[in-house]
């Protein structure tokens, strides 16, 4: 299982929000929940009392390739797919474009031109990779964002012999997480509360592993677990 330290989020201080992105004037601090994790969620590795939050935006990585014979034509028919995605995500007010694997980076018209990599198997074939996302609103289902993302890959302008091609599963990224650790440790101290309480007056709680970063789980389609590794102790009051 991999954990995130919050801390980190500030060597991205670089990052500046893109037309779409969510940014409160704080600086985008967005982690990302890949897709392939909802299959590492193990609630039998992480305390007993977690924080369920929707996530704030649905994530599909894609591939974008091109077997063109020339290498110069190649990249630029890459290049200028990724222009008219770009376009595209602007044009609507609903999708952005990005890169990253644990933070979300926004593409803009100065940064879109991504490090191209050679097919291991295919000579003449150059490719890259980008995030396509768009905000999970409340008021629409999972299902539905997911058939949207699907239908702006699908209506790609592609330039050349360029395919855009979706990537593993969805994923999800949630924005400064960290801003959910006090109602989390509210809802950890009444459940610590309660439990000494069944012991009696004569008892108390001892919490421990409070200080720890807060660490995240993809729950589910749309949804993300958030957690302390804490544990506590019920002991006399006497101790």
């Amino acid at each position: 299982m991999r954990i995130f330290l919050i801390s980190t989020i500030t060597l991205f201080s670089i990052i500046t929000g893109s037309t779409n992105a969510q940014d409160d004037g704080s600086g985008l601090e967005e982690v990302i929940v890949t897709g392939s994790r909802m299959e590492e969620y193990r609630p039998d590795v992480i305390p007993a009392i977690t924080l369920a939050k929707r996530a704030d935006f649905m994530i599909q990585k894609v591939r974008i390739i091109s077997d063109t014979r020339k290498a110069g034509l190649r990249r630029e028919e890459i290049y200028q797919t990724i222009k008219n995605l770009l376009e595209n995500a602007q044009g609507s007010k609903i999708f952005s474009l990005g890169t990253g694997e644990d933070y979300f980076v926004p593409l803009t018209e100065n940064n879109y031109r991504l490090p191209l990599s050679s097919h291991r198997h295919k000579p003449d074939t150059s490719m890259t990779y980008l995030l396509v996302k768009a905000p999970l609103d409340q008021e629409a289902s999972a299902n539905d964002i997911s058939a949207s993302i699907k239908a702006f890959i699908k209506g790609a302008k592609v330039v050349g012999r360029t395919e855009v091609l979706p990537e593993g599963k969805l994923g999800l990224s949630i924005v400064r997480p960290e801003k959910y650790r006090k109602e989390l440790i509210h809802k950890i101290a009444a459940d610590a509360k309660a439990a000494s309480a069944a012991f009696g007056e004569d008892y108390r709680v001892l919490l421990k592993g409070m200080e720890s970063p807060l660490l995240w789980e993809r729950q589910g389609l749309a949804t993300m677990a958030l957690y302390i590794p804490y544990s506590y102790d019920i002991v006399p009051t006497g101790n």
